[in-house]
Order: structure tokens, then sequence, then C-alpha cells
């Protein structure tokens, strides 16, 4: 696990999750290297579902979201990633910066699958239903 006072990054290798917390609103050069430090653990770990809690993040400067949605998909790129949960607060101008990063992720074709909740228990829910539905299949 990985903390700092403004993101914390915790791991479950059972269920190759990553789980990234931000703790309070960041100044820019704070969320370049937690976003830089989550993208470290992602790829090395090689997890395969990420679930990023942004509730307490607040909305990033529209340089900040140009460069982080450049970052994570390098990032994804070059993970394992197969499910990622964003978890926002459920305001509209959050929603708006929030989509607009993760917009350029959502290509066709890309080996991962994006949805954003406004309740992590709804997020880890959905994260977690493909190793229950491949369970079930493996059990038949």
């Amino acid at each position: 696990m990985s903390h700092h006072d403004f993101i914390s990054i915790s791991l479950d290798h059972g269920n190759s999750l990553a789980i990234i917390r931000w703790l309070r609103q960041v100044e820019a050069k704070e969320y370049r290297c937690g976003v830089l430090k989550s993208g470290r653990i992602i790829i090395n770990t090689k997890v395969e579902r990420l679930l990023v809690n942004s509730l307490k993040l607040g909305v990033p400067t529209l340089q900040d979201q140009n460069w982080v949605a450049e970052k994570l998909k390098e990032i994804f790129d070059r993970s394992n990633i197969r499910r990622v949960a964003r978890v926002v607060f459920p305001e509209i101008f959050f929603q708006i910066a929030s989509e607009r990063i993760f917009k350029t992720l959502t290509i066709p074709g890309s080996n991962y699958e994006i949805e954003t909740f406004t309740s992590e228990e709804e997020a880890m829910e959905w994260l977690l239903n493909d190793i229950q539905t491949t369970e079930l299949f493996e059990q038949v």
C-alpha cells in the first residue's frame, strides 16, 4: 500500500485489483505525481482491475485534464488493465471533468472497459462481477 496525504493506493492481489483514492483536493504537481505513481504501480503489479475514487479530488484544471488523459492512455496501453471503475461526485462539473479525461480512453477495440459510478460499493460490485461470472462458468 502506498499513501501520501493526498492519495492512497492499495492492492488486492487476489482479485487483481488496484484501488486509488484521492484523499483531498490537490495542486497540479500533486495530481501529476499521484497519477505517475499510480501508473507505475498499475504497470508493475499487472493488475487487471482498477477503482479510482475521485470523490474528494475536486475539478482539475483543463491543462491537467489533458495531461492526465494522455498519461492514462500510455499507462493503460502498457498495463494488463481490463476494467476501470471511476467513482465521481454526483455533480455535473465533476462529471464533465471526469468524462473529458476518460473520453479519450474509450476507443473501440481497446482491451478495457470504463464505467462511472457515484459510490465505491457500486463500482466494486461491477469490477468484481466478471470474476464471479467466470467462476460460475468454471464450476459448470
